[in-house]
């Protein structure tokens, strides 16, 4: 009889189970049986290591203070990076805001968040840090405590609280002699807009069938709500998504015409100083990349693009 297995993994526990005398026949079938379940388990272990969350380097985890963040499935993504499965990298760009909880939040308070991408377009050459993808104002403390953000979201109109809706922009374009067709696939990564499924092209007049009309009408439906999801351009490598809670204090904040304007580009340091918001009471950032680029587990490096301000962690 053989000895006593020792506790071990299962292929341990199989080889030692079976020394005993056995024919040929027997050891050939079971060592292809043992190759096989060695298989099996090889390939779940990379599936998951595939999906598993992969904290950010020291460098950039250094941001991660006190601050919450979860988005469907993913659950906590703070100072993590998206991984590179069940389309996460792809779902993230069309989800909603995601649940951003502050625990340490004073329940009188009232307090500013802030999530903008630093690395636009690239974290290689970010020339236009920073992209503001959200910004609340008058968030109470104990809705931040339970995560759950109710303020005044503010966005290009105005600066002003938008709701869900849709704005429509129109371009004329002349066509002399030419067919409807428009190469929006190029035009449309340079202009930020959505997929270009929600973009309608309407003719000026119903199209004769012996002509083309020779002029028509864009209307570019663009999403002017005012969180706007993830999404890295291709090609671009690893974005940093980062989030920051500042202490408001009564103050009334609002965007200038010129930060209306656009969300890229953003003077964010001018931003905090004009409200004297210069010390955040917490941060977090987390990394993904355009869905479609290769995947890879290996977090980027870069230094340091947060606001220079001095940062106290409470």
């Amino acid at each position: 009889m053989g000895r006593n297995p020792p506790a071990g993994d299962p292929a341990t526990l199989t080889l030692l189970l079976f020394q005993v005398p056995m024919g040929w026949a027997m050891r050939l079938a079971t060592a292809a049986l043992l190759l096989v379940l060695v298989a099996v388990v090889t390939g779940d272990e990379n599936k998951n290591d595939l999906c598993a969350h992969t904290a950010l380097l020291d460098e950039d985890a250094v941001l991660c203070q006190g601050l919450e963040v979860f988005y469907p499935e993913l659950g906590s993504i703070g100072c993590m990076i998206v991984p590179d499965c069940n389309d996460y990298r792809q779902k993230i760009t069309s989800w909603k805001e995601p649940i951003v909880k502050f625990p340490q939040a004073v329940d009188g308070a009232t307090y500013v968040l802030v999530m903008v991408d630093p690395d636009a377009p690239s974290r290689a050459e970010p020339r236009q840090r920073f992209w503001r993808h959200w910004l609340v104002t008058d968030i109470k403390g104990t809705d931040l405590k339970k995560g759950k953000i109710k303020g005044q979201e503010l966005s290009e109109e105005d600066g002003l609280l938008l709701r869900q809706e849709v704005h429509q922009y129109r371009l004329k374009r002349k066509q002399d002699n030419a067919s409807t067709h428009w190469p929006i696939k190029a035009w449309e990564p340079r202009q930020h807009l959505r997929p270009s499924s929600q973009l309608r092209v309407f003719p000026l007049r119903p199209p004769s069938p012996h002509r083309h009309p020779h002029q028509y009408v864009y209307f570019l439906n663009e999403d002017t709500e005012a969180y706007q999801a993830p999404s890295p351009p291709a090609h671009s490598g690893f974005h940093r998504y980062q989030f920051f809670i500042y202490l408001q204090e009564g103050k009334v904040i609002s965007l200038l015409p010129k930060e209306n304007k656009t969300r890229g580009s953003w003077k964010m340091d001018r931003f905090l100083n004009r409200f004297h918001l210069s010390e955040p009471e917490a941060s977090t950032q987390f990394m993904t990349q355009n869905y479609q680029d290769s995947p890879t587990l290996q977090a980027p490096r870069g230094g340091a693009s947060e606001p220079k301000h001095k940062r106290k962690w409470r």
